[in-house]
């Protein structure tokens, strides 16, 4: 079975941002770094699992200098003049200290080890870089669903925190989008096949799991 983001019908739902919430929690993260002049016109910026592009396209109208990091090429941009990197987020291929801004959304929780990609990330940001993290929040007790359900990855919001202060980043900020995951939600299991997705729908629902946007910045 493919992984839930591989999956045309969830695709088809949740867009180009293939997250809960899409370019508008995006966006309203985006918005909060640039109100606190974390986010300024020349900075480098490298979203970390790129996706379609939705989030680079964000930050190119902020005036950034962007860079696209994905596992699978392919699916990332296309047709675009943005440069796209093919890696692994446990292995950038990428200078220490030299990028100013990191987005990682949905991510983390598909990550067999979710604490060495953000030592990544601290390692590629400059002195008092920003991040912006988005992932799933939640207490998962066996298994949730299918192994390839970013919902096995979700983390209580303290888990998180750990995992954002043993990587060296201080937490500036969080937003709460779980109302977005659950409408994600309750649109798959309206129109998707429950048992073809084999997705906790209904612990979501019953708003077991969340969704958070962290602000976050390098000690």
């Amino acid at each position: 079975m493919k992984p839930l983001w591989e999956q045309e019908l969830f695709q088809a739902i949740a867009g180009d941002s293939l997250h809960p919430g899409g370019r508008a929690a995006s966006a309203e993260g985006l918005q909060w770094l640039r109100a606190h002049q974390l986010l300024t016109c020349g900075q480098w910026a490298v979203d970390f699992g790129c996706g379609r592009g939705a989030t680079l396209a964000l930050l190119k109208q902020y005036g950034c200098r962007i860079i696209g990091l994905d596992r699978t090429r392919s699916h990332a941009c296309p047709g675009t003049d943005i440069p796209l990197i093919c890696a692994d987020l446990a292995h950038l291929p990428l200078r220490s200290g030299s990028i100013d801004l990191g987005v990682c959304e949905c991510v983390l929780s598909v990550l067999s080890d979710p604490l060495a990609g953000l030592l990544e990330i601290a390692r590629v940001l400059a002195p008092c870089g920003a991040c912006l993290v988005s992932d799933l929040s939640g207490e998962v007790s066996g298994q949730a669903c299918a192994k390839a359900s970013c919902l096995n990855g979700a983390k209580t919001l303290a888990q998180w925190q750990t995992l954002f202060q043993t990587a060296g980043f201080r937490l500036l900020h969080r937003q709460d989008h779980s109302a977005a995951l659950r409408k994600l939600g309750a649109q798959l299991l309206w129109y998707g096949d429950k048992a073809r997705f084999d997705f906790d729908f209904c612990g979501l629902l019953r708003q077991k799991f969340g969704y958070q946007l962290w602000l976050l910045q390098k000690e």
